[in-house]
């Protein structure tokens, strides 16, 4: 008996893997694209959970080390670069073929106010935290600056360098604290209509066609994916609280 049954929860079955499964055998087109749309678009919504929480952490730093260095420093620029990163990678498209932010469905639609804000987080995501575009962020060279120095001393001049470079701006972060929000509500939205169109396509498949496939080998095993009894019950009770469930 699977961990998920000995707790008496009912029973899960992978449906990417069912669909998969009725794909090869001739099933209903573009079920398993379907269920490909649903699964990055659910992945573009945990990232910006993830960018969220990132932002709450921030909040939780003590004012008055805003300007310390130290390890309240470097907690502070991992988090608002795991926030940008998150939020970026959630809402921005990263290839035409593979990449989760794809224009359209998963892109946030804002305001024009909401949009510059939306831009200026990916324009330094794209020139000062995955890439290095010395002296060149809008203008500034806050970001990251690197200068080879002369320094004259007897007998000659002797080569030295300094570099400066800056992972934190408080701005970013309630840019952020505004744009978040509003793209989880519209990615919440179309999280259920992907889920529900591709579930739909695999009911019709099932109702259909004489598929010889048992659920039981597509069965997920909710304590040995999450870890614990206690994560599964979280996991179930969570479920529970998302409304109707669509029946196969």
């Amino acid at each position: 008996m699977s961990g998920t049954a000995a707790l008496g929860l009912p029973r899960m079955v992978d449906a990417t893997k069912v669909a998969t499964a009725l794909a090869a055998k001739g099933g209903v087109p573009d079920l398993v694209n379907s269920f490909e749309r649903a699964r990055r678009i659910i992945s573009c919504y945990a990232d910006l959970q993830f960018a969220k929480q990132a932002c709450e952490a921030l909040a939780e730093i003590e004012p008055a080390e805003d300007h310390k260095g130290g390890a309240s420093a470097t907690l502070r620029q991992s988090l608002m670069f795991s926030a940008v990163s998150y939020y970026a990678r959630a809402t921005v498209t990263q290839s035409k073929s593979k990449g989760k932010g794809e224009r359209g469905p998963s892109r946030p639609v804002f305001d024009e106010r909401l949009e510059a804000m939306h831009e200026n987080v990916i324009n330094i995501r794209n020139k000062a935290l995955a890439h290095v575009y010395l002296d060149d962020v809008d203008g500034e060279d806050d970001w990251h600056s690197a200068k080879v120095l002369m320094i004259e001393k007897p007998g000659g001049w002797w080569p030295a360098s300094v570099t400066i470079s800056s992972h934190y701006d408080p701005q970013v972060v309630r840019d952020l604290r505004e744009l978040i929000p509003v793209a989880i509500a519209q990615i919440d939205d179309r999280v259920r209509e992907r889920q529900d169109r591709a579930v739909k396509l695999l009911s019709q498949a099932v109702a259909e066609r004489p598929f010889d496939l048992q659920f039981e080998d597509f069965a997920v095993d909710l304590v040995e994916t999450f870890g614990s009894e206690e994560a599964a019950y979280t996991f179930y009770s969570g479920l529970m609280g998302q409304g109707p469930a669509a029946q196969l």
